[in-house]
């Protein structure tokens, strides 16, 4: 459960990083007080414009941000050929799916993620090895923050200097 949990929240961060959201930092250690497992910290949660208007573009990539944790968690090759854990995944999703479907909602379109998951098992398997040194590093430390985060990707990415 808990790779799998580190997994998820890695790929949120990532997607984060990736989609110019912000992410100030991410965790798998539990609240109770918010009733989650972890969470990716992303300081730009919305999809609109400074002006209030809808941003698709943005919209749509905070849908992908939001599907990659349930994608990287399924993608996972100890978790590929097992359908109760993918349910459960998508269990512990339901808030993700939830928040997909009102992005969707808000620009327009029908609150239907399963063409959006195929979008984001394509960002969590082109994001993989950045996905895992987030995950691989969460393991360890419980929690990291934006530097770390954005460190780990630049190391995954093969970044030179990024030490």
């Amino acid at each position: 459960m808990t790779i799998s949990l580190a997994f998820h929240e890695a790929a949120h961060a990532v997607a984060d990083v990736r989609f110019g959201f912000n992410c100030a930092g991410v965790t798998i250690i539990p609240n109770k007080e918010k009733d989650t497992l972890g969470c990716a910290l992303a300081l730009d949660d919305d999809h609109f414009s400074p002006d209030g208007e809808i941003n698709i573009d943005v919209g749509r990539k905070r849908i992908i941000a939001l599907l990659a944790g349930y994608a990287a968690e399924v993608l996972l090759p100890s978790l590929s050929n097992m359908p109760e854990r993918k349910r459960l995944a998508r269990l512990g999703a339901s808030s993700d799916f939830e928040k997909a479907r009102e992005v969707l909602r808000t620009l327009g379109l029908k609150p239907n993620v399963t063409s959006w998951l195929k979008r984001a098992r394509n960002f969590a398997r082109s994001e993989w090895c950045a996905i895992e040194a987030v995950a691989r590093e969460l393991l360890d430390a419980k929690k990291l923050d934006e530097t770390e985060i954005e460190t780990l990707i630049a190391i995954a990415d093969g970044e030179e200097g990024a030490l």
